[in-house]
């Protein structure tokens, strides 16, 4: 017998025993040669997915040790990264067709973007095949217009983008958002890359800027505050993002010829946005002309704006949209988003004052006391949101436990929204309120007190809900997100909670997250947290004391400058 089949005989000994021992003595060399081909084919892909079989194992183990309740329970809050993790862990190719439907590539950028190799080394996070396809169409075209539809994660795309250009040594990146969402962006940056974040705001913007030019990073800040940074002595930008880029549409504005001029800088550029102004195609255009000219031209007064299927194909190589229901094969899914903002200058004052007169209630809604969306970072997120929503055709529902907030809210949207259901509106009249918003595409809000508008009612025409503030009670947001998340529901359901940081929201999510929290042990739908309601009521009170403790421990250090203007405010 040669060395060959001495190796081949071997390897079939030490991976069979009893009768195949026997019987391999007789196979035939081509027979021999067969197996062993099949033999190390197994072994290499045993090699290959050794760390995903630790993974699986690993996550089997987890699971094992939780309820059915508390699985579905996590997936609910964070199904997009399962879905991430499963789509990695599958090795799924990218469907072309599904994470471009709607727009028209030629062949070879196509051909470009299949062939690019995105380095995602300093991203913390999993792409979904359309997030990876964004990040390497952003990559491949170095200008770029993401109209992505809100709620696909453009924010990751764009981590990708910055993350892929830092492995390659590159070292200066800009974000510039409006201000509702400059604490998010903080956060996303922070959470989901290994890069690190400017907050590039208030006073000692200056300072923080010349820190960002020192170490490099991602600096993010505002457009108004764009417009009284110093970039003068930077010859150039390694990656621009403009996000909510529908802001800076008016090409006379001062805070659009700023990004404008930042863009000439910028070896690339990704302007964001999920409202389609390609309805108002001279919006887009100058937008397009900022990133590519020669389209631009071509688009001005060409036949082409008259032929949808002409104009897609013509600004395929600077925009691309992608809409939820054609990349989530796996509708319906319920997203849930914390949106952070900060306190505006009048709440943050009435905030101080209520921690320190123990006014548990007011804490929780003072980051809506500015009352007007430019005093109210919270009030003026919820706006835009609603806003996006009515421009895609998105019907949403607001809940609050406040009456106050409700006002104000209700105020705030005027006729797109519908008369606000409260406890006290009638059965009758609530039905009437439910057909109107069902009926009526011009009142795409509806708003409801979570207490009254989150129990009993079937609203399967929202797609997406607003919580303006955490809950006490768990499961009061179960069942309010029930009211539109549930059998009959063919849409995406996301789910907004706005935060505001350094206050009790934070606290609350603390306390409440995990079932370990001291309220959740009392807020289970037990047998305790239903026929017991002292024990409920002592947890309640133990919750709210406990977080005004932390709070007053919190502020502590300015306790003095906290009570010098105490008589001038009015609770």
């Amino acid at each position: 017998m040669t060395t060959q089949y001495q190796t081949m005989t071997q390897y079939s000994m030490n991976n069979f025993n009893g009768a195949w021992r026997l019987k391999w003595l007789f196979f035939s060399k081509r027979k021999k040669e067969g197996y062993q081909d099949q033999f190390k084919r197994y072994d290499q892909f045993k090699e290959e997915n050794y760390s995903k079989i630790k993974q699986l194992q690993a996550l089997s183990k987890t699971l094992e040790a939780k309820s059915l309740e508390t699985i579905w329970r996590e997936f609910q809050q964070s199904s997009a990264r399962f879905y991430a993790f499963l789509e990695k862990f599958l090795n799924q190719e990218i469907d072309i067709s599904q994470v471009t439907k709607g727009n028209i590539l030629s062949e070879e950028i196509l051909r470009k973007i299949q062939a690019f190799e995105l380095n995602t080394d300093k991203l913390n996070v999993s792409l979904r095949g359309w997030q990876e396809f964004g990040a390497k169409y952003a990559l491949v075209q170095e200008k770029v217009l993401l109209g992505d539809e809100m709620g696909l994660g453009k924010t990751i795309e764009a981590l990708a983008v910055l993350t892929h250009l830092a492995t390659q040594g590159a070292q200066y990146f800009l974000v510039v958002c409006p201000a509702s969402i400059m604490i998010n962006w903080i956060r996303e940056i922070k959470e989901h890359s290994q890069l690190t974040g400017f907050l590039v705001h208030g006073s000692d913007r200056d300072m923080i800027l010349e820190k960002w030019k020192e170490s490099g990073g991602i600096a993010v800040t505002t457009y108004e505050t764009l417009q009284r940074l110093d970039f003068l002595d930077m010859e150039e930008l390694d990656a621009l993002i403009v996000d909510e880029a529908h802001y800076i549409k008016n090409p006379a504005a001062k805070r659009s010829q700023r990004v404008f001029n930042l863009t000439k800088k910028s070896v690339y550029t990704m302007f964001m946005t999920g409202t389609p102004i390609e309805n108002n195609v001279i919006e887009m255009i100058n937008l397009i002309r900022e990133l590519n000219p020669e389209i631009a031209e071509k688009l001005i007064d060409s036949p082409r704006l008259l032929n949808a299927e002409l104009y897609k194909k013509e600004i395929s190589p600077v925009y691309l949209r992608r809409n939820r229901e054609d990349v989530l094969t796996e509708l319906p899914e319920l997203t849930q988003i914390e949106e952070w903002e900060e306190f505006g200058k009048q709440e943050v004052a009435i905030y101080k004052q209520a921690v320190i007169h123990g006014k548990f209630m007011l804490m929780r809604r003072a980051g809506w006391q500015g009352k007007e969306p430019k005093k109210s970072p919270k009030l003026q997120r919820l706006l835009e949101i609603c806003e996006e929503a009515r421009v895609n055709g998105k019907k949403v529902i607001v809940f609050s436990f406040f009456k106050s907030v409700i006002e104000i809210v209700a105020n705030t949207l005027g006729e797109n929204a519908l008369e606000p259901i409260t406890g006290n509106v009638t059965t009758k009249r609530r039905q009437e309120i439910l057909d109107e918003f069902k009926n009526n595409p011009d009142k795409n809000v509806l708003i409801a007190q979570v207490q009254a508008g989150g129990v009993g009612l079937n609203i399967q025409i929202a797609s997406i809900i607003i919580f303006c503030e955490p809950q006490l009670k768990p499961s009061l947001e179960t069942q309010a997100i029930a009211r539109a998340y549930r059998i009959g529901q063919t849409r995406n359901v996301f789910v907004y909670r706005l935060l505001t940081e350094d206050s009790i929201d934070e606290r609350l999510l603390e306390m409440l997250g995990n079932k370990q929290a001291l309220f959740d042990q009392y807020a289970k739908d037990s047998l305790i947290g239903e026929t017991a309601p002292q024990a409920k009521d002592i947890s309640e009170k133990s919750i709210k004391n406990k977080i005004v403790q932390i709070e007053r421990e919190r502020l502590l250090g300015n306790t003095n400058d906290l009570l010098k203007d105490e008589d001038e405010w009015d609770f």
